[in-house]
């Protein structure tokens, strides 16, 4: 086993500079190694791959939950999101909706989740002249807050720890979605504002300070603009948050082409693969185990079920499968997405929730939340993260998920030395760039990638090494043995990047 249950190579070393009272920041193989132990009582910390708390062992198992800003004159305060459906849905007031809070924390803690990812409550800060929210109101609409005018940040920070404390009454750990975007100083003070405030604060797990940069960070960078951009980040968490941990969200193997994830300067990756092909999700966590140096949880990861077009049964099928493949590939931590279920309107993101939207449920201590817990929490509940999890699977589809049999695009990723480069990662688009599919190569370097549908623009990379783009027009492709038209791209040379030992 690479990583996790073992520990990981990247450590070695890193424990021989660890001294009890003395401060140690060790980078080593391009992310943070290890820090102080004296004085970090109670925080969440880093150890051999393992997360600690007080000298033990400490697997996440965490939930994720959208928070919403609300206001009513020059009270601010935070609640659950106008998109979860609450018991008193027309109850504003700040001590209701923070009851609510406290009502669903209790219950997440009760499902079996030790920590919750909360989401929603600083990211959407936007920027005119100055930093802004858009804060829900007493009467359901949206206002502006500008966080610069006199007493606003302190009204901020105030519902920012009454959130937190909701969330240590229930026993949880949090890790918050901060959101700080490239080369925007505006981004950076408001983190250090949070940061500075609850610097010394041990429920707080650890800071995510960016979501999917493969979704929402543009424009295209290259390997050693994202590598930039981790330095910077880095630095103002170390500078601000020395006693939390850091991570970022990746959505999974399609960021290795800009933010490549043994190349960033985290304590841990935070990554969200979800099931668009067959069996995708344990494909990738296979992936991960097979090439990632660096500790990283499951940050999201999730299954819709209505129980009608997908039954919870399925559901919770998916978790027990996903949570035991995690494990076993070198996952030290496991996150849900997401809480309650929603309605956005599209199926696969409205009934991902642990709780669905019908009838009530009361907490032990009385409090009640609208909603009823689906089995998938049974899951949850009764997972342990420290039986023995069994292999990292290698399931017969791991190369081509959906084993498309319209076109194919073959070849051979090598380096600079004419060695083939396994597990390197290739992408290919329609010509209209509405589809895409991806593959990894094998140990000799080959790849096949196949797909429903005819392929025509191609990316290949590989994990500290350079990318290489081109097309393959479809009047050019090829009828071999098996008859799926096929493009044979040769050789690509993907160059091994300098500043990424």
């Amino acid at each position: 086993m690479k990583s996790g249950m073992q520990g990981k190579k990247w450590m070695q070393g890193v424990r021989e500079t660890c001294a009890v009272g003395v401060a140690v920041f060790v980078v080593l193989g391009g992310f943070h190694g290890c820090a102080r132990e004296e004085g970090k009582r109670g925080f969440v910390t880093l150890q051999d791959s393992t997360f600690m708390v007080n000298g033990r062992p400490f697997f996440p198992m965490a939930i994720n939950y959208i928070a919403a800003v609300r206001a009513i004159g020059d009270s601010l305060w935070i609640g659950p999101s106008v998109n979860y459906a609450t018991f008193d849905p027309n109850a504003s007031s700040h001590a209701r909706q923070l009851a609510l809070l406290h009502a669903d924390m209790e219950l997440i803690k009760e499902m079996g989740f030790n920590t919750v990812r909360i989401v929603g409550f600083s990211e959407q800060a936007f920027e005119r002249d100055s930093l802004f929210f858009a804060a829900r109101n007493i009467v359901g609409s949206d206002t502006l807050i500008q966080l610069e005018k006199p007493g606003s940040y302190d009204r901020y920070l105030d519902a920012v720890s009454e959130m937190l404390d909701a969330v240590r009454a229930a026993g949880l750990r949090a890790i918050l979605l901060t959101q700080v975007r490239a080369y925007r100083t505006i981004d950076d003070d408001h983190f250090a504002r949070i940061a500075d405030r609850f610097v010394n604060d041990t429920v707080i797990l650890a800071y995510d300070l960016f979501n999917e940069p493969l979704y929402f960070d543009r424009p295209e960078r290259p390997k050693y603009e994202a590598r930039t951009i981790l330095e910077h980040w880095r630095e103002l968490v170390d500078a601000h948050a020395p006693n939390q941990l850091y991570t970022l969200g990746l959505t999974g193997i399609r960021e290795t082409f800009e933010f490549d994830p043994n190349m960033l300067l985290v304590d841990f990756i935070s990554y969200h693969p979800y099931e668009y092909e067959p069996d995708q999700v344990r494909n990738e966590l296979r992936w991960y185990h097979n090439t990632i140096d660096v500790p990283w949880i499951i940050g999201e990861t999730a299954i819709p079920a209505d129980n009608d077009s997908v039954p919870y049964a399925e559901q919770r099928a998916f978790a027990e499968k996903t949570l035991l493949q995690s494990r076993a590939c070198g996952a030290i931590g496991y996150s849900w997405w997401q809480y309650q279920d929603v309605k956005w309107g599209r199926f696969h993101a409205d009934y991902m929730g642990v709780l669905n939207r019908d009838s009530v449920t009361r907490t032990a201590s009385g409090a009640l939340v609208n909603g009823t817990v689906k089995p998938v929490a049974e899951a949850i509940k009764k997972f342990d993260p420290w039986a023995d999890p069994g292999e990292c699977v290698c399931l017969p589809n791991y190369l081509n998920y959906s084993n498309g049999q319209v076109s194919k695009i073959t070849g051979r990723l090598i380096d600079t030395d004419g060695k083939p480069i396994t597990e390197g990662t290739i992408i290919a688009w329609t010509e209209e760039w509405n589809a895409s599919y991806h593959t990894t190569s094998r140990a000799d370097g080959r790849f096949e990638l196949r797909a429903p549908v005819f392929l025509y623009h191609w990316m290949a990379s590989a994990t500290r090494h350079d990318m290489e783009r081109g097309d393959c027009p479809p009047p050019a492709f090829t009828r071999v043995a098996d008859g799926i038209p096929a493009f044979e791209l040769g050789d690509i040379v993907l160059e091994r990047l300098g500043f990424a030992e």
